[in-house]
């Protein structure tokens, strides 16, 4: 079996992948567990050809030693949206609107046929992210960029907006204050960009769960307290905003 080697500093590691520097231009993220790398790279070269906001990718890069395991990408500066928001550079509607906006135009991107193909959701099918929270945005030089596809799904834009909705509710009651009152008020703008969508989106926060085995990243790390009060709190701050963003829609009319 052969040993794959490093190709410089190692900038991060995550739940099933390590990122390294290639050089001043690359990175390499590296799978411990040959997740796909190659339909990864496949599915960001598909969303970027349609104008989505990811990475370049280079799958021919010679840093590539397994395509199952490897994906080289494009080295990308400046802060999470999460580090922007703590920091004060970025305001939590400005976020939650920023959020909304990724999602919505993510759902605007056709599902590939390889993908639709295996899909029950008829001429609504889209692809799903399905995991998008401030952590997973970049805030680069020419925008924000959605710097985790793990992986590709396909369905009706629902259950991601409640995903999305998901995390920030679990930081906005989970979190101290310093970092939960920060969050807290990007709720009501990304549900706004949710327009039509957001009544279903509360509907359907008893099916946005995480699959058997996985967690979200402050669950993993242990620093949420309360989490055995979340569901019933998160359902119900959620139906809140809803109510409170569809009545100021009809105000504004």
């Amino acid at each position: 079996m052969r040993t794959m080697q490093t190709t410089g500093e190692l900038l991060g590691s995550g739940r099933s992948a390590d990122v390294y520097a290639i050089d001043d231009e690359w990175v390499l993220r590296r799978s411990r567990h040959g997740d796909g790398a190659a339909s990864r790279a496949a599915l960001m070269k598909y969303l970027a050809g349609h104008g989505y906001p990811v990475p370049e990718v280079d799958p021919a890069h010679p840093a590539c030693a397994g395509p199952e395991t490897d994906l080289v990408m494009r080295r990308l500066s400046g802060p999470t949206m999460a580090q922007a928001m703590l920091d004060g550079a970025m305001t939590a509607e400005e976020g939650g609107a920023a959020l909304g906006r990724l999602l919505r135009q993510l759902h605007s991107v056709p599902a590939p046929a390889v993908l639709a193909a295996t899909a029950n959701g008829g001429p609504t099918t889209r692809i799903l992210h399905p995991d998008l929270h401030p952590e997973n945005v970049l805030l680069t030089a020419d925008g924000p960029m959605v710097i985790d596809r793990t992986n590709a799904e396909v369905g009706q834009p629902a259950p991601d907006w409640a995903m999305s909705a998901l995390v920030l509710a679990q930081v906005a009651l989970g979190f101290p204050p310093e970092v939960s009152v920060g969050v807290r008020p990007g709720l009501t703008p990304m549900l706004a960009v949710a327009g039509s969508d957001a009544a279903d989106v509360v509907g359907r926060l008893p099916q946005a769960r995480a699959p058997p085995g996985r967690r979200s990243g402050h669950e993993r790390r242990g620093d949420a307290p309360g989490r055995g009060r979340r569901p019933r709190q998160v359902r119900g701050r959620l139906t809140v905003l809803h109510l409170e963003t569809r009545d100021r829609a009809a105000r504004d009319r």
